[in-house]
């Protein structure tokens, strides 16, 4: 994200953090990861006056592949976990970023 994009200015320190590790055994893949956004000192206008809170996010991946040699075929199920602090956060003032929210989906692969 560029968070000062809609602001028309940059944030005063922003860190972002990911975390991964994944794991192969015979046809089966399991794969995880942990990601944080900290951003700190945005403000909508006044050049610093009208200053926005921090923005925190954590979120979480999760995702298991299966491949069948023998059909020539691949399941994967996914599961994205976002802001799961909860956090009312905003980089504009005024509209709040979603709560907690997943994402589950399923990738099939033919070969």
């Amino acid at each position: 994200r560029d968070v000062g994009r809609y602001t028309r200015q940059n944030p005063q320190a922003k860190l972002n953090a990911a975390l991964e590790a994944s794991h192969a055994f015979g046809r089966h893949f399991v794969a995880g990861g942990v990601t944080a956004e900290w951003v700190h000192g945005l403000y909508m206008a006044k050049y610093g006056r009208d200053p926005l809170d921090d923005v925190f996010t954590l979120n979480l991946a999760l995702r298991y592949r299966y491949t069948s040699q023998t059909r020539g075929f691949s399941l994967e199920p996914y599961l994205f976990l976002r802001n799961l602090l909860d956090r009312r956060y905003a980089y504009i003032k005024g509209y709040r970023m979603p709560g907690f929210n997943l994402l589950f989906g399923l990738r099939v692969g033919l070969s």
